[in-house]
Order: structure tokens, then C-alpha cells, then sequence
């Protein structure tokens, strides 16, 4: 992904759901994080998520402890 403070993102779908979806994001700080989610063209889908989405979106912010990356 081609934005300021974007490490790595990637996409994945339930093994067992083919509806459930997660994206795994990394970012630099809050404040990319922050930027990336009041960008244009993710406004027009915030605001109709209970129409397209049958559950709500959950968010959950994650501290990494390991990293699998060789140093």
C-alpha cells in the first residue's frame, strides 16, 4: 500500500466463512492510522456500513511482542 506510514497490510478471508473478512495493517503510528481512515474514498463507506455489512466492524489495535522477521 502507497501511503505515508503504511508497513505492510494484507487481506484475508475466514477459512470456514467466505462473508467474514480481516485486514491485517500495520502502521507507523496512531496518527497514520488515523489519516488513512478520513481519506476520501474511505468516507462514503463508513457511512453506510449497517447497509453493506451484516455485523458492525470491529477494530481491534494490536501490540506486536515478536516479530517473525529475520533481523
Amino acid at each position: 500500500m502507497n501511503e505515508p506510514g503504511c508497513i505492510d497490510y494484507d487481506f484475508h478471508v475466514d477459512a470456514q466463512d467466505d462473508c467474514t473478512f480481516v485486514f491485517y495493517e500495520n502502521w507507523t503510528s496512531q496518527a497514520d492510522l488515523d489519516a488513512h481512515m478520513d481519506m476520501p474514498h474511505l468516507v462514503p463507506l463508513q457511512g453506510q456500513t449497517d447497509r453493506l455489512l451484516a455485523e458492525p466492524i470491529s477494530i481491534r489495535h494490536l501490540r506486536m511482542i515478536r516479530s517473525h522477521k529475520a533481523a
